[in-house]
C-alpha cells in the first residue's frame, strides 16, 4: 500500500486506499473519509487563520481544511457522506513561547471550519503537551496515533 508522507502545510487528497502520515506538536492534522468509497483526505496545518495577503493555501487551518473538503466534494458532492478526525494542538512550544495559544487556536479553526461545514466529527486526539506521529489507514478509515514524548520530558528522563 502506497505511504504518502505530509510536510507542514501539505495536504493530500487521494481516491485510492494508502497511508497518509505525518508528525504534529502545535500543528493540527484534519482527516477525512468518505463513508461510502475510498475517497480521503489529510491536511497539516501550522497556524489558524491566514492574512488576506497570504497565498499559502496548506499553511493556513482555516484554507487548508476548506481546501480538502472542496476536493473531496468534487470527488462526490453528496450531502452527510464525509466524516472527520482531528488531531495535534499540543502545547510544544511552551518552553518557547510560554502560554503559546497555537495549539488551541487551531483546533478551534478545524472544529469551526467543519462545523460550518456540516461535517461530523467521528474522533479527537487534540492538545496536550505532546507532539503526534499520526498514521491515516485510509482502506480501514482508522487513524493510528503514537505520542512523542516532549523534550523536558526526555532530558529528565536522562537524569533520574
Amino acid at each position: 500500500m502506497e505511504r504518502i508522507y505530509l510536510l507542514p502545510g501539505e495536504f493530500e487528497v487521494v481516491r485510492t486506499p494508502c497511508k497518509l502520515a505525518t508528525l504534529l506538536g502545535s500543528c493540527v492534522g484534519v482527516c477525512l473519509r468518505h463513508v461510502d468509497k475510498p475517497y480521503a483526505a489529510m491536511n497539516h496545518f501550522l497556524l489558524a487563520r491566514a492574512r488576506p495577503e497570504d497565498r499559502d493555501i496548506g499553511r493556513y487551518g482555516d484554507r487548508a481544511t476548506t481546501a480538502i473538503i472542496s476536493l473531496m466534494r468534487k470527488l462526490d458532492p453528496t450531502d452527510g457522506v464525509l466524516r472527520a478526525r482531528i488531531f495535534g494542538g499540543a502545547q510544544v512550544l511552551d518552553c518557547l513561547a510560554p502560554n503559546s495559544a497555537i495549539g488551541l487556536a487551531n483546533i478551534a479553526v478545524a472544529r469551526q471550519i467543519l462545523a460550518e461545514h456540516r461535517i461530523p466529527i467521528e474522533a479527537e486526539d487534540v492538545g496536550g503537551i505532546q507532539g503526534r506521529r499520526i498514521s491515516f489507514d485510509t482502506a480501514k478509515g482508522q487513524v493510528r496515533v503514537q505520542k512523542i514524548q516532549t523534550a523536558a520530558e526526555f532530558v529528565a528522563s536522562l537524569h533520574p
